[in-house]
């Protein structure tokens, strides 16, 4: 999903208002976010070079890596509009890009969506047991968590795993692409908290 926070036709002016700011500063002027978690994964930032707005789209690996994609200046509110248009475009297709990416080749079929439920009631039993252990609970006693409420937490838990140390947890999700419903075997696959060490 696009979230756009400046519109083209209004950017020039909103430089020309921040321009002394963007000497030291940067804004995030659009974002491609992911459908799931609402994370970002690219972002256009609006900043200064040399007195004219200079604009760049980054790739969101976590909170403290990005990588620059695109690079471009504009010297003119007209070529600002331009290149701002251009870069949402592109940013449009780089959010294709990675929602293509995270589907299987082939649609899912009756087995997928076997996998899928087995897992997931493998996943909740596990955080149950986990659960009462935290609270001084034997393993084998009663478990009575609202099976909403542990789907929840297991969503919560998985995103932060990956985000925050790394651990990309094997959790089936069927996902819709391009209108046919596929399956993604591990939905956090692209997540490098700690950027590319090579």
């Amino acid at each position: 999903m696009i979230k756009v926070y400046i519109e083209p036709d209004e950017l020039w002016y909103y430089f020309q208002k921040h321009k002394k700011r963007f000497g030291i500063t940067m804004d995030n002027i659009a974002e491609v976010l992911d459908d799931e978690t609402g994370s970002p994964l690219f972002k256009i930032y609006l900043t200064e070079e040399n007195g004219y707005p200079s604009m760049t789209i980054e790739q969101v690996h976590n909170e403290d890596d990005e990588e620059i994609l695109i690079k471009e200046c504009a010297i003119s509110s007209k070529d600002c509009i331009a290149v701002y248009q251009k870069l949402l475009k592109q940013l449009e297709e780089y959010g294709k890009e990675i929602k293509s990416e995270m589907c299987s080749t082939s649609e899912a079929d009756e087995t997928d969506f076997a996998i899928v439920l087995e897992r997931e009631s493998e996943l909740r039993e596990a955080l149950a047991i986990f659960l009462n252990t935290l609270m001084g609970l034997e393993e084998c006693d009663e478990i009575a968590y609202d099976e909403k409420e542990l789907t929840e937490m297991l969503d919560n838990i998985e995103m932060m795993l990956c985000q925050d140390f790394g651990y990309v947890i094997y959790r089936p999700q069927i996902v819709e692409c391009d209108g046919k419903m596929k399956l993604v075997e591990f939905p956090y696959e692209e997540c490098d908290p700690f950027g590319d060490e090579d």
